[in-house]
């Protein structure tokens, strides 16, 4: 299946990496679905990407070692991630379910 996924950073790691989303929305992609990676306000596809596993956590529980790819350098700690998604999401707290969606590019 093939899903548009929009970055406000569009930067990533060559490879693997991981995106973490608000909520249980993103449950519906499954392993070896296509993403169309694209610009948050922008039609242009920047890059393609295949989804490798995703998972559903509280935020606060999301093991450290899956955010050591995440795209955004400033996510790459529990602190940074929830912090980023504290200031997007004005209703995020630490225990919000977010999907973990890991791809490679």
């Amino acid at each position: 299946m093939l899903h548009e996924l929009l970055f406000k950073n569009p930067v990533f790691n060559e490879g693997l990496n991981v995106t973490v989303r608000n909520g249980d929305k993103w449950m519906k992609v499954n392993i070896g679905d296509e993403l169309l990676i694209k610009e948050t306000g922008k039609d242009e596809v920047i890059t393609k990407g295949t989804v490798v596993m995703r998972a559903l956590y509280a935020a606060h529980l999301i093991p450290e070692r899956l955010l050591a790819n995440e795209h955004d350098p400033s996510c790459r700690s529990l602190a940074g991630l929830l912090a980023e998604m504290k200031r997007v999401y004005s209703d995020f707290t630490e225990d919000s379910p977010v999907t973990v969606i890991l791809f490679t590019l």
